[in-house]
C-alpha cells in the first residue's frame, strides 16, 4: 500500500501534524525529540493496532488532550483509496472507510527526520 497522506492529533508531542506524501522517498529531519519516531509508531499503530513502543495505550495521547486521532488516506494494491482513522482514548477504536479520489496533491513544504520510502508491504 502507499500512503498519501497522515494527519496527527494529540498523538505523544504531536498536537496537530499533517503530511501529504508522494511515492518518492520522503526525508524528515528534525532535533531529538522533534517527533520523528512518532510518526512511524502513528504508522505502525494504524497498520497492526498497536504501537512498538509501549503497551499502555493512554501514553500515546498528549499529556494535554484526552484522546488521541490518527488519520491516514492510503491506496492498497488494487489502487483502491482508503482511509483509515483510529481513536485512542479510555478505549481504541478504527474506523475505515473507502473513497475515490481524482487525484492527490503533495506538499512540497515538508520540514520537519529520517528517511520514509512510501511503500509498505503487508
Amino acid at each position: 500500500m502507499i500512503i498519501h497522506s497522515l494527519e496527527l492529533k494529540n498523538f505523544r508531542n504531536h498536537k496537530s501534524f499533517s503530511a501529504e506524501f508522494d511515492s518518492r522517498c520522503m526525508f524528515f529531519s528534525g532535533r531529538n525529540g522533534a517527533g520523528k519516531t512518532n510518526i512511524l509508531e502513528a504508522i505502525y499503530f494504524l497498520t497492526y493496532g498497536k504501537s512498538f513502543r509501549t503497551h499502555v495505550m493512554t501514553n500515546m495521547i498528549n499529556h494535554e488532550a484526552k484522546e488521541s486521532i490518527i488519520t491516514a488516506n492510503y491506496v492498497d494494491n488494487s489502487g483502491i483509496h482508503h482511509t483509515i482513522l483510529a481513536e485512542i482514548g479510555k478505549k481504541k477504536r478504527f474506523l475505515w472507510m473507502i473513497k475515490r479520489y481524482d487525484r492527490f496533491r503533495p506538499s512540497s513544504d515538508i520540514s520537519s527526520a529520517w528517511i520514509f520510502c512510501n511503500k509498505i508491504i503487508c
